[in-house]
């Protein structure tokens, strides 16, 4: 089933092996099939996969550089757990950078950006309704892109960027319902 998927990604333009390794592990992470706190079996998963140490060591240490696992040196590696505190801190510091573009671009929103913007919201209020997370945070992701790509700031996309990818991998984290409604009812002001 995971060479399936290497194979499927692999046919969106990823011709990096170990970006298709990144990416399967990314998507196992947001979709919930590993779990925080867990080690990891390199062994099993180089199995799984149908891929060599390399690809698959290469892929964890994006996955650490971007605070996803840590690697233990003759431990091994885990996915890093994510406490309430780091949670209420990334939704923090997104909010304030996501607030000061909105400002900075404002005058450049169009009518149909504002539509776009409601109907966005509306699908984001039924999917949180039906507590479905990964596409409530995708459907998230397309209202701030919105007014974002407006912003001729490339630092900005390269900054919230990971830590909104890290968010999105916490579905199923007691504050991610609270923080979701949260920031809806931010966008509804």
């Amino acid at each position: 089933m995971a060479s399936h998927l290497l194979e499927k990604v692999a046919q969106d333009g990823t011709n990096s092996l170990r970006e298709r390794v990144y990416r399967h592990l990314e998507a196992a992470l947001r979709e919930g099939q590993l779990h925080h706190g867990t080690c990891l079996d390199q062994d099993r998963l180089c199995e799984e996969l149908g891929v060599s140490r390399t690809p698959l060591r290469d892929a964890l240490l994006r996955l650490e550089a971007e605070g996803f696992v840590t690697i233990q040196p003759r431990k091994g590696v885990y996915i890093t757990p994510v406490s309430d505190a780091f949670v209420k801190s990334a939704c923090q510091i997104l909010g304030a950078l996501e607030a000061d573009c909105l400002d900075t671009v404002f005058p450049l929103l169009t009518s149909r950006h504002i539509r776009q913007l409601e109907e966005s919201n509306k699908r984001q209020e039924q999917f949180l309704e039906r507590r479905q997370a990964v596409e409530y945070n995708a459907e998230n992701a397309r209202f701030h892109d919105i007014f974002l790509s407006l912003s001729s700031n490339t630092l900005l996309y390269q900054t919230i960027g990971p830590l909104r990818r890290r968010l999105d991998m916490l579905p199923d984290h007691p504050l991610a319902y609270e923080q979701a409604r949260a920031a809806l009812n931010d966008h509804c002001r």
